[in-house]
């Protein structure tokens, strides 16, 4: 679709069809965002996503390889890595920026989020560590773990207004879905007759990043169920 603020460009902008999604194929840049950002929902009414809340689940995750310090972790699951050897053309342009008088700024996922530098990186021993690899691949002998490919989201199931899971399809076709009431780790959602889902217990997770989340979670506001 034409960007009207992109001299009426359309953009190629790839997604992550793939396990581990875009941090299969994206950058592999660490940005955790400002405080300010989470602060900011907070204040719109989103209780636990203001950064107090959410800085300790950063710190959790992280294995920053150059060491704990203030605003790094080590330890988790993800590691975190800054670039120690740029290329001469980025060395050449950040200085030029601080020349022409920009604050350098050597980390970015700090209290201050301005200024040109270096990104940190999910990178460990100079190969790409994706969600996937750093998250799910290492429990995928846990029995309450199963992964589905080649699926993709219809829309989340709400019930009284909360998101209770998902319906989707394999390949352009729904499977056949186990009896709702049989589901071994999940509270059952008796789902329409047309289609496959699977139930959540506890709570549902739209991690499909900044673009089909949000499409989801649309069309979960137009798909109510009913035990």
């Amino acid at each position: 679709m034409p960007q009207k603020h992109a001299n009426n460009r359309s953009l190629f902008w790839p997604r992550g069809k793939v396990l581990g999604g875009s941090s299969s194929l994206n950058r592999m840049i660490y940005m955790r965002g400002h405080a300010s950002d989470y602060d900011g929902w907070a204040a719109q009414g989103c209780t636990g996503w203001g950064w107090d809340d959410v800085r300790p689940l950063f710190l959790r995750s992280e294995d920053h390889l150059t060491g704990a310090n203030a605003l790094h972790a080590t330890g988790g699951p993800l590691p975190v890595s800054p670039i120690t050897n740029p290329h001469p053309t980025a060395q050449a342009f950040v200085d030029t920026a601080v020349a022409a008088g920009h604050k350098r700024n050597e980390d970015f996922n700090g209290d201050d989020v301005r200024g040109v530098g270096f990104n940190e990186m999910t990178v460990r021993d100079g190969r790409r560590e994706s969600g996937w690899q750093s998250f799910v691949a290492p429990v995928l002998d846990n029995s309450n773990l199963t992964v589905t490919t080649g699926a993709l989201i219809d829309r989340v199931l709400l019930e009284n207004g909360r998101a209770v899971g998902v319906e989707y399809v394999v390949d352009g076709a729904r499977p056949e879905p186990a009896p709702w009431w049989s589901c071994p780790v999940a509270r059952p959602v008796r789902p329409p007759s047309c289609c496959a889902a699977v139930s959540a217990r506890r709570r549902t997770c739209a991690t499909s990043a900044s673009t089909w989340s949000p499409i989801c979670l649309a069309w979960g506001r137009t798909c109510t169920t009913t035990r």
